[in-house]
């Protein structure tokens, strides 16, 4: 069984020590065919291989052929000419100021120079340093393959520093100018990023630019596809199902679930895991948020926060695909960022083309939940967590609904002092981000016939009904409750339904609850009903069948073997188990 390393993105490393490794060289043939052009941009969310591609590409274009043995570019008939290779790695352009930037993407083009003889030491341009380096390796030794990985990092750092982003967007815009400059000079380009920002030179003056970030061909390049997960890593699977207790189809559905459904082409219905993440997940054998480990979500849970929205709210988002473009920095339409940061991706196209983006996975949902803790509760987050694990376990093993009660005014306790809710609409946010990191059940905003409930939280046992108050009472939620008759759609479930008024008062900074457990109240009405319907039925038709009882009042056997008992005065059973009926008694135990 081949190791996996998932924090290894060098190509050579991967083959020469056996590691595993998925075979993306059948697209990659065919990108640096020609067939689709010659420059070429792909952005993917982070840690998806862009930097792996690079190295794979790196050494094609090198010609160590010998690496490739096996996989299938070595079947398919390329050539292996050898070209001078420029690679950039700009997740290295890091300093304090835009100097420091200069400086440093200044040196790491010298010593590209080097192997040349090349002196760009005293140069402090970057462009034309970058200038220089091409036409002298076009000279020495015919057009350059360049390859640029992570383009916009240098961008991507400075999000939160709006005054030095501005002086980086035109040292870049002039920096990757030079490539349009030198297009002649060049064989093939590769740029590869997270963000597409399209008032950057690369993209608003090289017209030859292919972008195929949404292409059909290339959607499973980056990532692993179910197949690529049950084949290439099969005996990891069966290891990892062996410690679970499970076969291997449940251990491969469960990482689906975990870390699969990104889907990157409207025209395509191709979905890919993502790599670091699944390679994690089979090398310590146990499912984690993997995702928060590799980065930082800090700038998408800000614009979460600030739009007042949990993750769920954020399911179903439409956009055309032009608007998931940065056309600049200092905007960041919020679906652009959600989506080319792996927050968001591609569920459903409709037949505009409008896309419909929603959450891709488990593991992204509970790092946004994670994040938004985080960010809000700062020092009690911890606590928050914690407690809302243990209010699973106890909706599992008891089902209370005055433990609930408990749970929640310790919750609205840890709320940090500077934070006041305004609204009752914050109010409920807070407990649904709690409810949410429990793992509960629960849904917002239920419809019934008279109105919606502001939550419904379901148990194996229970369901109860959530209606919140803002500076009023507990009370006057329950009524409400009751007025607008929001356990309706629950009258012939066989659990209990609980309604749990909570009234959040801003003085005291939590809350009050009342519950008020409706199969008793509730039996006083709905269960009336529904006794009296009974027995009117059989009245007018003496001897009705079980079945046709449950059909003429809508009920489930269960529901109708409670509602007999507690008729069992009134109505009486006669003949067989499979011909035999129900009538009405005159007197305990006299038929009609």
């Amino acid at each position: 069984m081949k190791p996996i390393v998932t924090d290894t993105y060098d190509f050579p490393t991967l083959i020469e020590k056996r590691y595993v490794y998925v075979d993306k060289t059948a697209l990659l043939r065919r990108m640096i065919s020609g067939v689709d052009g010659r420059f070429f941009f792909m952005s993917r969310p982070r840690r998806f291989g862009k930097s792996l591609m690079i190295s794979t590409l790196e050494q094609i274009f090198t010609g160590n052929r010998k690496l490739f043995k096996g996989l299938a570019i070595a079947k398919s008939g390329y050539d292996w000419n050898t070209y001078p290779v420029i690679r950039l790695d700009m997740s290295q352009i890091r300093a304090p100021d835009l100097a420091g930037c200069r400086r440093v993407l200044c040196a790491l083009l010298a010593d590209l120079g080097i192997p040349y003889s090349i002196d760009l030491s005293g140069e402090d341009n970057p462009g034309r340093s970058l200038g220089r380096l091409i036409e002298a390796m076009r000279r020495r030794d015919g057009k350059v393959v360049v390859l640029v990985d992570e383009y916009d990092a240098p961008i991507g750092g400075l999000l939160d520093n709006p005054e030095m982003l501005g002086d980086m967007r035109s040292l870049l815009h002039d920096f990757y100018l030079t490539l349009k400059v030198h297009a002649e000079d060049i064989h093939f380009l590769m740029m590869t990023g997270v963000s597409k920002f399209t008032k950057l030179s690369v993209f608003s003056g090289m017209n030859n630019l292919t972008d195929i970030s949404m292409s059909p061909t290339y959607a499973s390049l980056l990532g692993y596809t179910r197949t690529e997960v049950e084949q290439v890593f099969k005996s990891h699977v069966k290891a990892f199902a062996a410690k679970l207790k499970k076969t291997p189809k449940a251990v491969v559905g469960d990482i689906l679930s975990w870390y699969d459904s990104y889907r990157f082409s409207p025209e395509s219905n191709v979905r890919v895991c993502n790599p670091v993440s699944v390679g994690r997940a089979l090398q310590e054998r146990r499912f984690y948020g993997f995702w928060d480990a590799t980065g930082s979500a800090t700038l998408i849970v800000e614009r979460l926060r600030k739009l007042g929205k949990l993750p769920d709210e954020i399911e179903g988002i439409r956009v055309f695909p032009k608007k998931l473009d940065v056309c600049d920095v200092k905007t960041l339409p919020f679906a652009a960022l959600m989506y080319q940061g792996g927050y968001l991706t591609i569920k459903d196209v409709d037949p505009s083309g409008e896309l419909i983006l929603g959450i891709p996975n488990r593991e992204v949902r509970l790092s946004i939940y994670d994040g938004l803790v985080d960010l809000l509760l700062a020092d009690s987050a911890d606590a928050f967590t914690s407690t809302a694990v243990s209010l699973k376990r106890v909706l599992d093993e008891s089902d209370s609904a005055e433990t609930i009660g408990r749970v929640l005014k310790s919750v609205f306790a840890m709320v940090p002092h500077e934070w006041k809710f305004k609204s009752e609409a914050e109010t409920k946010r807070y407990f649904l981000l709690f409810m949410k990191m429990s793992g509960a059940a629960i849904n917002a905003e239920v419809e019934s016939a008279n109105g919606r409930a502001d939550a419904v939280l379901e148990t194996r046992k229970s369901v109860f009904v959530f209606e919140f108050k803002y500076g009023k009472s507990a009370k006057s939620a329950l009524k409400q409750c009751h007025s607008r008759d929001y356990a309706a759609p629950y009258a012939t479930d066989r659990r209990r339904v609980v309604y749990v008024g909570i009234n959040y008062d801003a003085l005291k900074r939590n809350v009050d609850t009342l519950t008020d457990t409706l199969n008793d109240t509730l039996s006083d009405t709905l269960n009336d009903t529904l006794n009296s319907r009974m027995l009117s039925l059989i009245r007018q038709r003496p001897g009705l069948r079980r079945p046709d009882l449950m059909a003429a009042l809508n009920v489930s056997e269960s529901t109708l073997a409670r509602r007999l008992r507690e008729m069992r005065a009134s109505i009486g059973f006669r003949g067989s188990a499979k011909t035999g009926g129900y009538y009405v008694l005159k007197s305990r135990g006299d038929a009609q």
